[in-house]
């Protein structure tokens, strides 16, 4: 079952800031090009992969130490991911992930991009 567009972002978002401590601003009214959403976008879908797998893992564990350890390698994973993903920094994603969460009509721009990704 996916989670919509911003429960997953919501979801990204929360698993990375567990191990990162990264401090980006996002620039206020910023315009950011079809290429850069779309970066954004192949850079989430590149996350959720790397989450599905791992939650398939972690919800198969009956140790929580492990489960610990197997959510910590996710982290890193889903941010390697982000990091792989062309045309996108790892920066740049957080600063995005913050102006989606704060601008409406820019987070609908990423929705219809994920969305027209995504097969229904």
């Amino acid at each position: 079952m996916r989670l919509p567009f911003c429960g997953l972002l919501r979801a990204l978002v929360f698993a990375i800031a567990l191990n990162v401590t990264a401090t980006c601003v996002a620039f206020a009214e910023q315009e950011y090009s079809e290429e850069k959403l779309t970066a954004f976008v192949a850079a989430t879908v590149a996350a959720e992969s790397m989450a599905r797998k791992w939650m398939q893992v972690i919800n198969g564990t009956t140790s929580e130490s492990l489960a610990d350890t197997y959510r910590a390698q996710a982290n890193a994973d889903m941010i390697g991911a982000i990091r792989g993903t062309e045309g996108i920094t790892y920066e740049e994603y957080l600063e995005l992930v913050k102006a989606v969460r704060a601008d409406p009509a820019l987070a609908e721009r990423v929705q219809e991009i994920y969305m027209a990704r995504i097969p229904q």
